[in-house]
């Protein structure tokens, strides 16, 4: 061979040839038998809400999806059928009943190529396969769904069952779980190791949460020191390999903050013999607990913030702002400090007789409202979201009383706090809601949330015509006494009469 050719030759064999850019998205491509739809629903699951795209269907009952860059493994629902609930319009989606769907549940993560077979008659274990990179996760994931949803079927049963019994049921449970890890997980290269892990971490602790409440549940029930005798140290044996020190695990695994609060549960039971403790004597027993269960600084700073910030509605209790200076004096965590001095700043400031937050908020036509146009009425406001079950329920008890007080001198506000603007609209506009119905965005981005300090929702609030604080967490549009209360006031010369002077009800 010529010199120069042959030094060209091995020139190109010992070149670095650039790396080709791994995919930072998956694909999903199929092909779907029986349907009676044109397309597919595929929902993103996950937190603050599921984000839900169509598919459509070649006249075959092909098709394909590419979802969007993903940071890490996800699950996803792929659903179909002929219970499939979407309106007319596939691009305007209603919300899935879960419990009437046919689907298949995924796992995806960059660089996955699912290939998907769908029967939409019969059993959709036997009649749908899953092929291709990555099949494994989601073989796994829908394997793992039906083991736990056989346990829990028989749940309610085994939890009346004796402590041998229980403990039978629960081991075999975390043993059909290692079985599936083992054979499906770990053989297969496609699915990061980060996520086996994950899996085998969050088994561990459903496993001990689902003992430690097993316990708890009996020591609630009995309520005396023999049932309490009977959970002794060889039945929390599983606790050697369940760390009260792992504040990492507590940040990315729910599982483990769930046991967490599972076993304080166990530890105020076993200590009251069953008997509940509210209030005060339910911060203080915690917060007593938090400071010898954990020996991380981290982990004990973290918990008893969040206990703090549970408890903040109790503000104007000398205990409450004692625990806030203690907090303040031994915490390590500046920024924990920080953030609950700033909710105890405000909690103080939203006390009855306390002007209320001038919040802004804007209509359906996108205009924007303040409180202070409400000034010289009453206002009682409804924070609430499409997505709340329990908000929805209360909005006919709303509605009637706009009705029922219609011309008197208080103004009903409904506020939400969809993250999706289109969705809040299309819903008053389909149920035809009356009142002041307002938008104010997920309330961790808004001023309305921070300065209500709007944890759950349903939340309500009354406010007097000077626009000050009556109630920042005021009763349900279905409280007969709240409905009899106003009732009895507007119904004085039309108008709320001495509100502050003369309330027994908040």
């Amino acid at each position: 061979m010529n010199k120069v050719l042959f030094l060209i030759y091995i020139s190109l064999l010992t070149a670095k040839l650039p790396l080709i850019a791994q995919s930072k998205f998956a694909t999903v491509t199929g092909t779907i038998k029986n349907s009676k739809q044109n397309y597919l629903l595929i929902e993103k699951l996950g937190q603050p809400s599921n984000s839900k795209d169509t598919i459509k269907l070649s006249l075959d009952g092909k098709f394909s999806y590419q979802t969007n860059d993903l940071e890490s493994i996800q699950p996803y629902k792929l659903i179909y059928g002929s219970r499939l609930n979407l309106s007319d319009t596939p691009t305007v989606l209603k919300k899935v009943n879960s419990s009437t769907i046919d689907k298949i549940d995924l796992m995806l993560d960059k660089g996955f190529a699912l290939k998907l077979s769908i029967d939409a008659i019969g059993n959709p274990s036997s009649n749908n396969k899953i092929q291709g990179k990555g099949a494994n996760a989601s073989i796994y994931y829908n394997k793992k769904i039906a083991l736990n949803q056989a346990f829990q079927s028989n749940y309610s049963r085994i939890l009346k069952t004796n402590k041998d019994t229980f403990s039978y049921y629960v081991d075999q449970l975390q043993l059909n779980n290692i079985e599936l890890i083992k054979t499906i997980l770990k053989p297969n290269n496609d699915v990061p190791a980060a996520y086996i892990d994950k899996e085998s971490n969050t088994l561990k602790y459903n496993i001990a949460r689902l003992k430690t409440f097993f316990a708890t549940s009996q020591i609630n029930r009995y309520k005396n020191d023999s049932i309490v005798a009977v959970f002794d140290s060889k039945y929390f044996n599983f606790l050697k390999d369940v760390p009260f020190d792992h504040p990492t695990e507590k940040a990315v695994t729910t599982p483990y903050s769930f046991f967490l609060n599972t076993y304080i549960d166990y530890s105020l039971a076993k200590n009251n013999k069953g008997e509940k403790a509210e209030g005060k004597e339910l911060f203080t027993q915690k917060y007593d607990l938090y400071k010898t269960l954990f020996k991380s600084e981290q982990l004990r700073d973290e918990q008893m913030f969040d206990l703090l910030y549970q408890f903040n509605g109790s503000a104007k209790e000398n205990w409450y702002a004692t625990a806030i200076h203690e907090f303040s004096s031994t915490a390590k965590n500046d920024s924990l400090k920080g953030a609950i001095n700033t909710i105890f700043t405000i909690r103080q400031k939203m006390m009855k007789g306390k002007p209320a937050y001038d919040f802004k908020v804007v209509d359906s036509e996108g205009k924007t409202h303040s409180l202070h146009e409400f000034k010289g009425k009453y206002v009682y406001i409804d924070t609430w979201a499409t997505w709340c079950k329990p908000c929805l329920q209360e909005i006919p008890a709303l509605q009637k009383m706009i009705e029922h007080f219609k011309g008197k001198n208080i103004e009903f506000l409904s506020v939400s706090i969809d993250k999706d603007s289109t969705i809040w609209q299309r819903y008053i506009t389909k149920k035809a809601l009356s009142g002041n119905q307002f938008w104010s965005g997920e309330v961790t981005n808004t001023d309305y949330g921070k300065e209500f300090i709007i944890q759950d929702i349903p939340r309500f609030m009354l406010i007097d015509a000077q626009g000050n604080f009556i109630d920042p967490i005021a009763p349900r549009p279905s409280s007969t006494d709240l409905q009899n209360w106003l009732d009895t006031r507007l119904n004085k010369k039309g108008r709320l009469n001495n509100f502050l002077n003369n309330s027994n009800l908040f």
